[in-house]
């Protein structure tokens, strides 16, 4: 083979591989684009889903906020009211402790005058035993 026939050869051959990196390149090329274009269909359909989400969703959310506001609202009252009748049991148990310490009063000293009279009677009595009835 001659020295032109070669080159001949190798030319035929980096052409050929140019062309095949040439087809490369165009096949990549398309290959991207539709890569592209099927990822701004997918980011459509997702903020398309997103926002029907969103719609269907903040009604729902908006709900449950509104009933953690009345709960956290029924529990303000319910603590007031527990205060309340904290401050009127209070009450209660000291108008319930005064009458008791009234009636253990008002109890204990007739009582204690009832025993003083019943000692000073048993020492009359006593007393009455001891001097003799009949004098001579």
């Amino acid at each position: 083979m001659s020295e032109t026939t070669a080159l001949q050869i190798i030319a035929i051959a980096v052409g050929i591989i140019a062309l095949i990196h040439v087809a490369v390149l165009i096949a990549l090329f398309v290959a991207m684009k539709r890569v592209s274009e099927t990822a701004t269909r997918m980011e459509q359909r997702v903020g398309e889903s997103i926002a029907r989400f969103e719609q269907t969703a903040m009604p729902v959310i908006a709900r449950i906020d509104g009933i953690a506001v009345q709960a956290g609202e029924s529990l303000t009252m319910v603590r007031n009211q527990l205060h309340r009748w904290e401050g009127a049991l209070a009450d209660k148990i000291n108008a319930v402790d005064r009458t008791v310490g009234k009636l253990q009063t008002g109890i204990y000293a007739p009582v204690r005058e009832t025993s003083a009279l019943v000692a000073g009677a048993m020492a009359i009595m006593r007393a009455f035993r001891r001097i003799p009835l009949h004098r001579a």
